[in-house]
């Protein structure tokens, strides 16, 4: 008889154990790889949907993965330990790439280092909680992907300095919550084509904008749709929020401080600007206080 499977620490009715390779990191990246085809085997074993999912759970270590490609629903990728940066997906060979292709999707409790993560005909739903990004999230697809929808909800995400975040060719529309921008932030959550912004954003803090937050070059009959609570710049030189289209913006307990030579633009749309506006800071304060 073949030897069992080892990619396998535990396998149960819709999870898959994946324990990590002590000092090989290449053997635990191939043991997730192979766990994920095994889960699309099981997805369908059990019928996977919406409430009936199928998850890979990551025993904490480095997994080095050059390529993982998620293209069927209902498949989650979860890190055993809640310690985020215990559980590490990266490559040594190159830039480790995720690529979404139109599925529902979660990924929690996880370090994804040096990533590049695209959506290709996103018509799917991505959920990520608990996680460290680095590299381009979402980032420069548009010449490659050029058919990304960004939806979802991103909780308790840590980005790392010089990452671009959530960027599309075409519509975002999202949920996002206790997102922390280390250091400087160079893009997020732009619309380069076709295609709304439209999404509910709290408890945000930017350490220092380099680049542009909330920009939507897409064509006039585009707009954004934004309700901003307790989203906190603290430096930088970049451009806020600017809308190719209408803005409609809802827009409280917040500060903003761009104080280099100010933004290129803090609130702006080349049509109509609706708001409200309750409790916002404007100036300069340091980190500290």
């Amino acid at each position: 008889m073949p030897p069992p499977p080892i990619i396998i620490r535990g396998l149960g009715r819709n999870y898959i154990i994946v324990e990590s390779v002590y000092d090989d990191s290449v053997k635990s990246g191939e043991k997730l790889v192979d766990a994920y085809i095994q889960a699309v085997g099981l997805s369908t074993e059990i019928g996977a949907s919406v409430d009936n999912r199928v998850t890979i759970l990551l025993m904490p270590g480095l997994y080095d993965v050059t390529d993982l490609i998620l293209d069927t629903s209902y498949i989650d990728i979860v890190g055993f330990s809640s310690n985020a940066r215990s559980t590490v997906l990266f490559s040594t060979l190159s830039e480790f790439t995720i690529k979404y292709e139109g599925v529902d999707s979660k990924l929690e409790n996880l370090d994804l280092r040096t990533a590049q993560i695209y959506a290709v005909f996103g018509n799917g739903y991505l959920s990520w909680r608990n996680l460290i990004v680095s590299g381009n999230c979402f980032g420069d697809g548009a010449s490659v992907f050029p058919y990304q929808n960004l939806r979802g909800e991103f909780r308790d995400i840590i980005v790392k300095p010089f990452t671009n975040f959530l960027l599309s060719s075409s519509s975002i529309d999202v949920v996002c919550d206790n997102i922390h921008f280390e250091g400087t932030t160079l893009n997020a959550f732009n619309s380069q084509q076709d295609g709304e912004i439209r999404g509910t954003f709290s408890n945000i803090t930017v350490d220092n904008l380099e680049g542009n937050m909330f920009n939507h070059l897409g064509p006039s009959d585009y707009g954004m749709i934004l309700s901003l609570t307790n989203f906190n710049i603290y430096n930088g030189f970049g451009g806020f929020i600017y809308s190719g289209g209408t803005l409609s913006i809802n827009f409280s307990e917040s500060y903003i401080n761009l104080p280099n030579g100010g933004p290129s633009t803090l609130l702006g749309s080349s049509e109509t600007l609706l708001g409200n506006f309750n409790n916002l800071e404007f100036g300069y304060r340091d980190w500290e206080t």
